[in-house]
Formats: structure tokens, C-alpha cells, sequence
């Protein structure tokens, strides 16, 4: 994600805060909130450039989107959670010097590394996933071999479910902050009834 952050920062841990459901919870509110503002971006800035393409013809000047950013913060099981994104408008306000051209923006985006005096507001996240057939998202259930979606088993009573998400955020690294976030979820643990 471009132009967002994500910072994690280790804090006293509640001891009411052991609940799996409610850490799942957690962790997937932060996240859609996150991508939630990022694709509101994205999608003014699309809507802004099909006017401009419409209004091209007319000579009537667009109105460019207004500078835009998105924050927030949340703390659960002994860790505080900072997290946000910027639109290119508010990235612009921000790091914009007035004798450079317009152009800037895109060769910053492009090459951060080519000028050190701007972060990298670059948000990468990996996902790895490690489940059973029937937990398996829709999106992947068609490239299963078919004997693993055999509808003849009953569905398993002890389903394996395994979450690893990993957060970089270089520029965490400028503010002398944690970078690097993993977080991690397995299937809620099971009461044996003997």
C-alpha cells in the first residue's frame, strides 16, 4: 500500500485481554479500517482522473481532490497499534518543496531510495495461510485437488486454521520505530470433554 503506515509498539499486557475471539476481532478491525481508507483514496483519486479525462474536451478545469489522511490507533494484548494512510494530495502537502516541479511526487513514489530526505511510505503486508479444506477462502477452493473437497467426509470436528501476517513499514525506521510486525493466529484451543 502506498502512501500508509503501520506501527506496533509493545505494551502491559490486561489480563482480561485472552480472548481468541476477541483478538481475531481486533486485529480485523484495525486491517479493514486501514484498507477501508486506502481503496477511498484510491477510488477519489480514479473518480478525479475520468473527470479530468471527461472535462478534457470542455476546457473546464477539475477540481483536484482535497488532501486527505487517515489514522488510527488501538491497543489489545500487550501491544498499541498506530496505523494510517495519505492521499497523494496530502502526501504532496507534506513533503512538497516549492521550487520543484509537479513531477516530484511520481519520481519520489518511483525511486525513494534516489532521495533520502523523503520516507518510504511504503506498506507491505505478506499472508500466510494454512487451513483445511472447508476453511479454505472461496478464492482458492477451485485450485484444491477435488479428492480434497470430497463432499461424501463429514466436515472435520477439529478444523486446522493457521494465520501469519507480516507488517513492513519502512517508515517506521525514520520515527526510530519497529518496522517489522508479525502477527500470528491458530485455531482457538479446544476444551477435551473426558
Amino acid at each position: 500500500m502506498r502512501r500508509a503506515w503501520f506501527t506496533c509498539l509493545p505494551v502491559p499486557k490486561n489480563a482480561e485481554e485472552n480472548n481468541w475471539k476477541e483478538e481475531q476481532r481486533f486485529m480485523y478491525l484495525r486491517l479493514r479500517r486501514l484498507v477501508a481508507s486506502v481503496n477511498e483514496h484510491y477510488y477519489e483519486n480514479l473518480n478525479f482522473e475520468r473527470e479530468a479525462a471527461l472535462q478534457e474536451r470542455t476546457k473546464i478545469a477539475t477540481k483536484i481532490p482535497y488532501a486527505s489522511t487517515y489514522s488510527g490507533y488501538g491497543e489489545y494484548g500487550g501491544q498499541f497499534f498506530y496505523y494510517g494512510n495519505m492521499n497523494k494530495q496530502a502526501f504532496a502537502t507534506k513533503w512538497h518543496q516549492p521550487a520543484e516541479t509537479e513531477d516530484f511526487l511520481d519520481v519520489i513514489e518511483e525511486h525513494p531510495l534516489d532521495n533520502e530526505k523523503y520516507p518510504t511510505f511504503a506498506l507491505k503486508i505478506g499472508i500466510e495461510l494454512r487451513c483445511s479444506p472447508e476453511l479454505a477462502p472461496l478464492m482458492i477452493r477451485p485450485i484444491l485437488k477435488s479428492d480434497d473437497l470430497d463432499n461424501t467426509r463429514p466436515p472435520s470436528h477439529n478444523p486446522e486454521m493457521y494465520l501469519k501476517m507480516t507488517v513492513n513499514c519502512p517508515a517506521s525506521l525514520a520515527n526510530r520505530l519497529p518496522s517489522h510486525f508479525v502477527w500470528e493466529q491458530r485455531e482457538r484451543k479446544r476444551r477435551s470433554y473426558s
